[in-house]
């Protein structure tokens, strides 16, 4: 779903190229030959597997619109993320062998969660539910940026009064899953007058250096190989995707304002843009393109890079202003899973609430909190309107702002629909007339875009 053009001409081509030609030869390398015969669910078990969505797309009588399904000689093909049971084999052999055997292609084995991104044909989607060791199976939804006086009507001015070097963010390191953060910036520059911002990765060049647009949709090849501290393919993947030396690192300008609430610097005398807190180290995960838009596997590899480095550099924090559609269950939904895992493993994961809670009459409704701010282990954030003063006392929750409670559930083997109907957001922090970090000189340009991401 990568939306680019003139690919040849990319700056990276030779060595995206070279990267499709590893990833191929690791594929044919990689496909398992004869794997023992794995227990079958009943068929009304394995619908239960299978998101709401997905099911739907499966019987439809078009896919025209849908980013992760498309028609094809051979039948219908859908991009999906397995979800396996099997603790027992890391690499999901098994399943991976299974995926080629239906005619579908395996793209990514992750770690944040247990489970691979997958293309399958939709007839025999059903094939793969009935696997025991299958636990959900969900589309490669789309996701999208998600919109955001901070330091005095959040209290972090009174804070670091009261302790000025205490609440200042030193030694924490926040990552954010986004459209990039422009380290150059001023607003990003440390005490010694050098970028807080230590790395930047481009998550959105995996699909582009695996795939290049000739293997894409193609089954019968297994792209997926063991991802881990010192491995080669990691190894590999860490040279593809960093992206440090680009010139312009966020091309859409979200993660940058995102970054600069969070974690900017006034750059100049009278600019009311410091962030909360001003001294934190930023991780650059870039998984949106220059439109502000991505998928559910581009954000869940971008996890699984935060996870294998968390205690490489000290982060302790993830911020996730990004939302997919969902109304699958926080159980199996693959991004609150993986959110889940972040949280197991030591991460404090903020999640924006959404910009749903007008519906497209101009009305309040309810409901609208998206994936993966419907997980209970993150911290989900709604929107509040400060009215341009530093008090509390005049403060609001702006009418566009998601809220509870959640519409996510699940189907049980006998039909009944289980509601999650949780209680979200779980507070509210200043999201209207904010002054934030410009990523583009363009300011013209930039205002056009900011005009769609602010309600």
């Amino acid at each position: 779903m990568r939306q680019t053009t003139n690919r040849q001409s990319h700056p990276f081509a030779k060595a995206l190229v070279s990267f499709a030609t590893f990833l191929f030869l690791a594929a044919l390398s990689l496909a398992p030959a004869v794997r023992a015969d794995v227990p079958l669910d009943p068929p009304s078990v394995a619908q239960a597997k299978v998101s709401a969505d997905l099911s739907k797309a499966i019987s439809a009588a078009s896919v025209s619109g849908i980013s992760w399904a498309r028609e094809s000689s051979s039948g219908r093909l859908v991009k999906v993320l397995v979800i396996s049971t099997n603790t027992a084999d890391s690499s999901l052999a098994d399943l991976r062998h299974a995926v080629l055997a239906a005619g579908g292609a395996v793209y990514y084995k992750y770690i944040s969660v247990n489970g691979v991104l997958a293309m399958l044909p939709a007839a025999r989607v059903m094939d793969i539910a009935r696997r025991s060791d299958v636990e959900s199976i969900s589309p490669n939804r789309m996701t999208a940026r998600t919109s955001s006086l901070v330091e005095k009507s959040t209290g972090a001015a009174t804070l670091r009064a009261a302790n000025p070097t205490g609440y200042s963010g030193a030694g924490v390191g926040i990552a954010f899953l986004d459209s990039g953060i422009m380290a150059s910036h001023g607003a990003f520059a440390g005490n010694n007058g050098r970028s807080r911002v230590k790395k930047s990765v481009d998550l959105t060049r995996v699909n582009e250096s695996a795939l290049l647009g000739l293997l894409d949709w193609k089954g019968g090849l297994d792209f997926s190989k063991q991802i881990y501290p010192g491995s080669s393919t990691l190894n590999t993947l860490e040279s593809m995707i960093n992206s440090s030396l680009v010139g312009n690192q966020d091309p859409y300008g979200h993660g940058t304002l995102v970054a600069s609430l969070a974690a900017g610097r006034a750059v100049s005398t009278g600019t009311d843009s410091t962030g909360v807190a001003p001294s934190a180290n930023l991780y650059d995960v870039r998984v949106l393109d220059g439109n502000g838009i991505g998928d559910v596997g581009d954000a869940l590899a971008g996890m699984d890079w935060v996870i294998l480095h968390k205690n490489d550099y000290g982060i302790r924090v993830v911020n996730i202003s990004l939302a997919a559609d969902s109304t699958e269950s926080y159980v199996t939904d693959p991004l609150c899973v993986a959110v889940r895992h972040a949280v197991a493993a030591g991460l404090v994961v903020v999640v924006a609430a959404g910009n749903y809670g007008l519906d497209a009459s101009g009305r309040e409704q309810y409901g609208g909190i998206t994936s993966p701010g419907n997980e209970p282990a993150a911290i989900t954030v709604g929107s509040a309107n400060p009215h341009d003063t530093g008090s509390r006392a005049d403060d609001t929750v702006n009418m566009f702002s998601s809220r509870g409670p959640t519409l996510g559930g699940y189907n049980d083997a006998a039909g009944v629909h289980h509601a999650d109907a949780l209680l979200k957001p779980d507070l509210v922090a200043p999201g209207n007339r904010l002054v934030g970090a410009l990523a583009t000189d363009n300011l013209g340009l930039f205002r056009s875009k900011l005009s769609l991401a602010f309600p």
